[in-house]
């Protein structure tokens, strides 16, 4: 069984601090991820010594030639993998930690976006629901 979590992004965003405000998900934001849904456009992000849910680690763009929603998941969660190490500090198959990722929707692609974006979380390891803490994953 996998235990990567895939959400289909539309254009996923950041929820800024002043109302409208927005930017894309850049590595080392901290975010509040309970609640997105299986399909998101803005997230929390918060400050990374405050309570969050999880950590961005790689942001990237997907490079197929066409929309293939099932190929785009699998290079995304592939790429995901191989980036976990370096941001970690530890390889993803031997870590506690479990990823939750995005990928751009087929309007958006159509659109030209081909963002992805990589963050880790801790999972409660009965219910799976990611928990809270404190600080950095990095390193």
């Amino acid at each position: 069984m996998s235990r990567l979590l895939a959400l289909s992004a539309a254009a996923l965003l950041l929820a800024g601090c002043a109302a409208g405000d927005s930017r894309p998900l850049a590595v080392g934001d901290c975010l509040t991820i309970s609640g997105v849904g299986d399909s998101v456009r803005d997230v929390p992000v918060v400050a990374c010594d405050g309570p969050h849910e999880a950590e961005v680690y790689a942001t990237f763009d997907v490079t197929a030639d066409q929309f293939d929603e099932d190929a785009i998941i699998a290079d995304v969660e592939a790429e995901c993998v191989d980036r976990f190490d370096a941001y970690v500090g530890e390889p993803y198959r031997t870590s506690s930690l479990d990823i939750f990722y995005t990928y751009p929707l087929e309007d958006v692609w159509a659109d030209g976006g081909r963002g992805a974006v990589c963050a880790a979380f801790a999972p409660d390891p009965e219910s799976g629901v990611p928990v809270v803490f404190e600080g950095t994953l990095a390193g």
